[in-house]
């Protein structure tokens, strides 16, 4: 009997070490044609190990790229299987709205008003994507988060601009006639999976809405960046060419243990 309940500890142990080292398969990626244009969607569960990374810890030295983010964690034994730049920033290099890592706020959230707002966060209403204590993942618009942001004990959040989808209807200020094309990133939650999305081709804030509400069926949804966003997935990278990427500042990654 002794000898028996051993050997069922020792499975136990090793059912639950495949557990873990196993969590990061449930994140996915494909291809999807819409409006003639390419987009790249990866989706990412709740038992994936998503993380916002800004600095190195201990030091004000920003990872600023996939490549540095990639070498960095590595010497922590971690590789990096997903990452895709986090939203919106400034000329001084620090994120325009809301950033926590690891419970730790390091930018306030933006209240801008429509009068003072610039570049993307003009486009009121803009969201927070954000992850709290029990691994929940979410988009709020930012005034709803506002009244409801005690209800959560965050641990990971971006603020951008502008919201693609509020509550099923798209952003009032988008248009299908506009010409103002470029490539562009966006996120949403549905049904416990977060789908992060990119194009491979410029399209405008209409049609690039109009994917995350009929194609994936996304209630809500937020615009992270366009021009120089880019989506990196084991290796590969989907989204803007090299020469339209500066140095970033939040990035979002999923990673796992090097074994």
């Amino acid at each position: 009997m002794h000898n028996w309940k051993r050997r069922y500890t020792t499975i136990n142990i090793f059912i639950s070490f495949l557990a873990i080292h196993n969590l990061s398969f449930a994140l996915d990626i494909r291809e999807v044609t819409y409006h003639q244009v390419d987009f790249v969607v990866a989706e990412v569960s709740q038992d994936d190990h998503l993380q916002l990374f800004w600095k190195q810890p201990n030091t004000d030295q920003a990872y600023q790229s996939f490549n540095g983010l990639t070498k960095t964690l590595a010497k922590q034994k971690k590789q990096v299987l997903f990452a895709t730049n986090s939203g919106i920033y400034g000329r001084d290099q620090t994120p325009l709205g809301w950033h926590v890592e690891n419970g730790e706020r390091l930018q306030v959230l933006n209240q801008v008003t429509r009068k003072d707002a610039i570049g993307n966060f003009s486009l009121i209403p803009n969201g927070v994507f954000f992850i709290d204590q029990s691994g929940q993942h979410y988009v709020l618009e930012t005034e709803e988060f506002l009244k409801e942001q005690n209800k959560y004990n965050i641990v990971d959040a971006t603020q951008s601009g502008p919201m693609l989808v509020i509550n099923g209807q798209l952003h009032p200020k988008f248009f299908s006639t506009s010409d103002s094309l470029k490539y562009r990133s966006g996120v949403c939650v549905k049904d416990h999976i977060t789908y992060f999305s990119i194009t491979q081709k410029p399209i405008n804030f209409y049609y690039f809405a109009k994917f995350f509400q009929e194609k994936l069926g996304c209630d809500n949804a937020l615009y992270l960046d366009g021009t120089l966003s880019q989506l990196y997935y084991q290796g590969k990278i989907y989204g803007a060419p090299f020469w339209n990427v500066r140095p970033y500042v939040g990035i979002w990654a999923v990673t796992e243990p090097i074994q």
